[in-house]
């Protein structure tokens, strides 16, 4: 089908991204259109360029496409829009769903790339010299602070917007692995560039700086190193704790520390221990590192956990299912990093299996990243938490009576002892009356049964798990 009135579909974008996406939809399936493309947004047609020019809302979401979809993504265009047009795909701002602007400028529109050739946008500045490369997704927005760490964070923004002209100079941050420390580094550096003209933040980690220091100094030169380092107006440092032991190192970085403070430059480190624990540093650096405001990073609360897997959802442009979310933030409670990979895998697992996002394919899939019982589960405990739900004496799971909700909630604590206490069918039959195996698995079978047919029940037994296991309750 050729698409001739390109004047009309100018001005009825969403019309034709329907069209487009009911093609998707013949060419792929429901799931993967709905999991990938339903939060996508068209920004304009552009009949000069031949161009379909559609908003992403994240670099993993614009990654996944060119990775698995160009093909039937080429094909539909073709389909929709006639054989000389492209689909083109541009990673938006923060605000890219509220764009439907059909102006660009003429230099935006010549950098746009075609989705078989697909980049993310690199921010406007970068650091560039001995620095790292700055992660724009790391910014306070994407930060999710709850009680537990909204120090750091304010602490952090502070600095960015006022750098080396406040008192936490230096600062560091210390607490355990992907807690948000290195996070809170580009969040800084991000900040500061767009809030402060010519800024120039460098990026750096305790062993990239060891590196640098060590080529200086096979190559005679030592003083363009302390220049180049001594240049930066905030000056990143990650993972300090690995300066110990290497003390010509440490003696360059106490000069680089000394230089930056005294020309009222910003210093900002992190560790994953206190100043005082770093035992090979010179007493001189532990002194210095002290000498600012010192700050912890704490794992995430359960409520935390779950706001931050909102966010990076967000980001990648799709919204996890309410029990998804609980059951991640219930069995994923050491670090942020691993629920961030958990909700990138999910989503891969089930766009590549063509699947829902469910809580039985986050137990399958994920399991080697969730967190082991904080609580020994007995059927007594399972007992004593249905029994509390359904306003049932525990004793009346022993008993003959088949009256409802009884009968319901004995059927439940079956399934659940089945599949949380690792007992056998008889152990649990005995404790619940000297029922035997076949009434066990009868009532466990009866319980999958509802929970794949009803989503709220399912998310009842979720809940009943994740506060057997872990303790924590809706």
């Amino acid at each position: 089908m050729t698409f001739q009135d390109t004047d009309k579909a100018t001005s009825d974008l969403d019309n034709l991204w329907k069209r487009f996406c009911n093609e998707l939809t013949i060419r792929i399936g429901d799931d993967p259109v709905r999991t990938w493309f339903h939060s996508l947004r068209p920004i304009r047609l552009d009949p000069v360029r031949e161009q379909f020019v559609i908003a992403v809302p994240g670099a993993f979401h614009l990654e996944w496409l060119q990775s698995h979809y160009v093909e039937p993504v080429t094909e539909c265009a073709q389909r929709v829009l006639g054989n000389g047009f492209a689909t083109v795909f541009e990673v938006g701002s923060g605000d890219w769903h509220k764009s439907n602007s059909p102006e660009l400028t003429e230099a935006k529109r010549n950098s746009e790339p075609t989705i078989s050739a697909i980049t993310a946008k690199p921010p406007v500045k970068r650091a560039t010299v001995q620095s790292l490369k700055i992660d724009p997704d790391f910014c306070f927005e994407t930060f999710v602070a709850g009680e537990e760490n909204r120090l750091p964070r304010s602490a952090a923004m502070a600095v960015a917007q006022s750098p080396g002209g406040n008192r936490f100079n230096p600062l560091l941050i210390h607490g355990g692995v992907g807690l948000g420390k290195t996070h809170l580094l580009h969040a800084i550096a991000n900040l500061s560039m767009q809030t402060m003209e010519n800024c120039h933040p460098v990026l750096t980690n305790a062993e990239q700086f060891t590196s640098d220091f060590i080529r200086a100094v096979q190559h005679d030169k030592k003083l363009d190193f302390a220049d180049q380092y001594g240049d930066s107006d905030i000056l990143l440092v990650d993972d300090v704790q690995f300066f110990m032991g290497r003390e010509q190192t440490q003696r360059q970085f106490f000069h680089t520390f000394n230089t930056l403070i005294n020309a009222g430059k910003q210093i900002v480190m992190t560790s994953d221990r206190t100043p005082k624990e770093l035992d090979g540093l010179e007493e001189r650096l532990r002194s210095r590192f002290s000498q600012g405001l010192v700050v912890e990073v704490m794992p995430p609360e359960y409520e935390t956990r779950v706001a931050i897997l909102r966010v990076w959802a967000e980001r990648d442009g799709v919204k996890l299912p309410v029990e998804v979310e609980d059951f991640l933030a219930a069995h994923i409670t050491s670090n942020v990093r691993n629920l961030r990979g958990a909700v990138i895998r999910l989503l891969a697992i089930a766009s590549l299996e063509m699947s829902e996002l469910s809580v039985a394919v986050a137990r399958r899939t994920l399991h080697d990243l969730l967190s082991k019982p904080q609580i020994a589960v007995t059927v007594d405990r399972i007992i004593e938490i249905v029994s509390r739900y359904y306003r049932l004496a525990p004793e009346l799971f022993s008993s003959k009576s088949r009256k409802q909700p009884l009968a319901e909630a004995r059927m439940i604590v079956m399934a659940l002892s089945c599949e949380l206490t690792g007992l056998s069918l008889a152990a649990i039959g005995a404790r619940l009356g000297g029922r035997d195996h076949t009434t066990i698995l009868h009532g466990r079978e009866t319980i999958r049964e509802k929970a794949e047919h009803d989503p709220e029940f399912n998310r009842l037994l979720e809940q009943f798990k994740r506060e057997a296991e872990h303790g924590i309750t809706i």
